[in-house]
């Protein structure tokens, strides 16, 4: 009964994480560039951050659930190790997705940001209990 209500925990902080990380972009996209969206094109632009959303999302899944699996089993329960994991993950697949030479400064900075964002949330609903479903060692 521990390892499922473990696992729901996980993915609750996985999701809640994963929502948390697209605002920030989101955010950008919308309070950064106010004059270049028009009030006829603004479900177009709702349209497209919730595509966006979907395609990032999908793509972090993989790496995210491999370090997650990883810090349950090693019991890492530092702030910062997630704060920093999350980050590295965003940024590299940041530069995986859209390459070295397209990913600018203010691209790798929203990636960063919002990696530290989502490693924060994690932490905050499971990453501060890795491993006590299991018994101790």
């Amino acid at each position: 009964m521990n390892f499922l209500r473990r696992s729901g925990t996980i993915l609750a902080g996985y999701f809640a994480a994963a929502m948390a990380a697209f605002m920030v972009p989101a955010g950008f996209f919308f309070f950064g560039f106010p004059d270049s969206i028009s009030p006829s094109d603004l479900p177009d632009a709702i349209r497209g951050v919730a595509l966006i959303m979907l395609l990032v999302g999908g793509s972090l899944l993989v790496p995210t659930l491999l370090v997650i699996a990883i810090c349950e089993a090693l019991r890492i329960r530092n702030m910062f190790a997630y704060l920093t994991l999350g980050a590295v993950i965003a940024v590299a697949l940041t530069i995986l997705m859209i390459g070295w030479s397209n990913a600018g400064e203010f691209k790798l900075i929203v990636s960063g940001v919002t990696g530290v964002v989502a490693g924060f949330i994690y932490w905050w609903i499971a990453g501060r209990h890795a491993g006590e479903w299991r018994a101790a060692p």
